[in-house]
């Protein structure tokens, strides 16, 4: 698959990507402003970090990468009749199993509160035990939503999997413009959540899929060879994709330990860091995994290698631009966005603490998911297991230990960490996979290098005063003194990644060098 294929689906999903993650900043940042860390807001944290661990557990988040991988060969040998009978019965196998582990769990609402937010009281904990069955229900619609978009991502429909929380975000917008602050706007912002689910999977998703061929059909044959395959890649990474999640989820659980807020400050500052991030950087994985499952499929080793390293290159550069502007603005960012309502300069003092960490750990997110992707495509799920496991434990006794110095935003440090050490590992393990792979990615690695550097004296930055000019509008100062900063530290690390001669970045200047002054 040539180069122009990848970046003409990559700039696809980039376009409808802008909009889907815009719309979910907008609720997010509605949404803070709103609860601010106000007790309900912690529930509210927990509450929708539930279904990502049930569903990782119960193997369904697991399945998008085998399912894409084993797709594409389907695809590539053009047999719908077998594609079809085989897409239906494991989504039938899916929607049985959902509803019967979900059943299952829903007699034990007051355990899985405890177990998810054993730190609150006894307020906070009747708060959540009360919407734990809404939350089951979510973790069902969304399992077989992202079921679909994975065989949507094998199918390259890029321009529906783009963007699948465009209509439950509306609909969250909506219940908090129209439903006043109380214990039921919970409720209320599951259902709309749920019912957004719905709206996407029957009038997106499934179309899409009935478009491309593919029909669905009342089997449920789980003896097909296909199936057997999936489940025998997923199985693997049950624990892997699990851990990650409940790492995640652990987090949490040691914050609600802390004061009202902790919990909701680990999630903005997490989610507004990674703001960018998620809107340029993650949807593109999806694309890369489609070809270079393709590529796996072909035995194309050489165009899987050379993909690989072209894109990790430029990929860690923007994760690396992104990591240091909001480590350098940090505060600026958080009081523009959210200074309002019941989210004030106190809760943003305490939601730019973990922020700095969650920076830094950005960059290492990029990388692990650049191999982890790398591996799902060539079906080497069984390097993930192991790496998985190690992280998830080495997260835990981390997050534990460094969060009794340094309170709540220990935690984010803790995984930053882990995240480094997880992409160590699965960047020493990739060799048999990419026989170039400490020469491929020497220009990858300065990128990193300079990255956390300039991200040290970004540190530094932010608790300089840059208002030269003061304004009577503090909302005009925040924003001004963020841009001056912002202009600083980026142009340290444009001018420093060009005298350490990195490879394509270096060749993106030249070419601009060309353009200005070319006579």
């Amino acid at each position: 698959m040539s180069s122009n294929s990848i970046a003409k689906s990559t700039g696809i999903v980039l376009i409808f990507t802008v909009f889907a993650r815009a719309l979910g900043f907008g609720r997010d940042i509605l949404l803070t402003s709103k609860l601010g860390v106000l007790p309900i807001a912690d529930v509210y944290s927990i509450a929708f970090a539930i279904p990502p661990v049930l569903l990782a557990f119960m193997g369904i988040s697991t399945l998008s990468g085998t399912v894409t991988s084993t797709f594409a060969e389907l695809i590539e040998a053009k047999n719908y009749e077998k594609l079809s009978i085989t897409f239906s019965s494991l989504l039938n196998t899916i929607i049985i199993y959902s509803i019967f582990i979900c059943f299952c769990v829903s007699f034990f609402p007051s355990i899985l509160s405890k177990a998810f937010a054993s730190g609150f009281d006894t307020e906070k904990s009747n708060l959540l035990t009360n919407i734990i069955l809404l939350i089951l229900i979510l973790v069902f619609v969304n399992g077989i939503s992202l079921y679909l978009n994975a065989v949507l991502v094998s199918l390259k429909k890029f321009s529906v999997t783009s963007f699948p929380l465009v209509i439950p975000n509306i609909l969250v917008c909506i219940a908090l413009l129209i439903f006043p602050l109380n214990e039921e706007i919970l409720t209320n912002l599951i259902l709309a959540n749920i019912l957004g689910f719905f709206i996407y999977i029957l009038f997106f998703q499934m179309p899409q899929i009935f478009k491309s061929g593919i029909k669905y059909k009342f089997a449920l044959d789980i003896q097909d060879p296909n199936i057997k395959k999936i489940l025998k890649l997923t199985f693997p990474l049950l624990f892997t994709m699990g851990s990650v999640q409940l790492a995640l989820m652990v987090d949490k659980v040691i914050a609600s330990y802390f004061e009202d807020g902790a919990v909701t400050a680990l999630r903005v500052s997490a989610t507004t860091t990674k703001m960018f991030y998620n809107l340029l950087i993650l949807p593109l994985f999806g694309v890369f995994l489609s070809y270079w499952s393709e590529f796996s499929a072909k035995k194309d080793w050489k165009g899987l290698e050379k993909s690989f390293f072209e894109i990790s290159e430029m990929l860690i550069f923007v994760a690396c631009l992104i990591a240091i502007t909001f480590i350098a603005s940090r505060n600026e960012i958080l009081s523009v966005l959210y200074e309002r309502g019941n989210f004030d300069k106190q809760a943003v003092f305490l939601t730019s603490k973990p922020m700095i960490y969650y920076s830094f750990e950005m960059i290492f997110n990029c990388v692990y998911l650049l191999y982890n992707y790398l591996f799902l495509a060539v079906q080497k799920n069984k390097i993930l297991g192991v790496a998985g496991t190690v992280a998830f434990l080495l997260n835990i006794v981390l997050s534990f230990a460094i969060s009794r110095f340094m309170g709540f935003e220990g935690i984010a440090l803790a995984t930053a960490i882990t995240s480094l050490i997880y992409s160590f590992i699965l960047f020493r393990t990739s060799k048999g996979i990419l026989p170039n792979a400490f020469k491929g990615f020497i220009n990858s690695s300065k990128v990193i290098l300079l990255g956390l550097g300039v991200g040290i004296f970004a540190s530094w930055v932010a608790t300089q005063d840059f208002q030269i000019i003061h304004f009577e509008i503090n909302l005009f100062n925040s924003i001004f003194a963020g841009i001056l900063k912002t202009v600083l530290i980026v142009s340290v690390f444009f001018v420093l990644t060009y005298l350490f001669k990195v490879s394509k970045v270096n060749t993106v200047y030249q070419f601009i060098r060309q353009k200005l002054f070319a006579k």
